[in-house]
């Protein structure tokens, strides 16, 4: 939580302009639907999350995104399809979570670790 509260700050800070600055309600990180269903209402430009929470999302889009995924485009379905930087942080990622951002279309950035 605090990675994503002082990048999302710093971010704002250096980009006044155009910017609206948005956090996920507790409720939408209980679990990976949830923050799914956020992101799909939010559709962020930039993305910030935690590592746990990448791997998470990770493991609820392969599992569910299958068919979705064909009908929209993964990006969409997910709720990235505006999104232009996309960072992990707070702890290290495995490269095979990279990997598999990657394959998918999310070239994921390492923040603080």
């Amino acid at each position: 939580m605090i990675f994503e509260l002082m990048m999302s700050l710093a971010v704002a800070g250096r980009y006044q302009r155009d910017h609206l600055l948005t956090f996920a309600s507790p409720d939408a990180l209980k679990s990976a639907a949830a923050l799914h269903s956020t992101l799909r209402e939010v559709r962020p430009t930039w993305f910030f999350a935690s590592a746990k929470t990448w791997e998470d999302l990770k493991v609820y889009a392969a599992a569910a995104a299958d068919q979705a995924a064909k009908a929209e485009g993964f990006l969409a379905w997910l709720g990235f399809e505006r999104c232009r930087v996309f960072v992990a942080g707070s702890s290290k990622m495995p490269a095979t979570a990279y990997e598999w951002w990657g394959a998918h279309g999310v070239r994921l950035l390492e923040g603080i670790a």
